[in-house]
């Protein structure tokens, strides 16, 4: 996701989102907290771009 802008970068988030909440529905714990990892991280908005409201 280098170079990816904001908006790309919130829906990867989003589908990390998703994939967690699935696993945390299936009762797999440790994989869906991994995942949640992941959409953290690639949910945040580039650090050039400011702060986002």
């Amino acid at each position: 996701m280098d170079g990816a802008d904001n908006e790309l970068r919130a829906m990867w988030g989003a589908l990390h989102h998703e994939v967690a909440y699935t696993a945390a529905r299936a009762e797999q714990s440790a994989t869906a907290w991994r995942w949640w990892d992941r959409a953290e991280i690639n949910a945040r908005p580039d650090e050039s771009a400011g702060l986002w409201l």
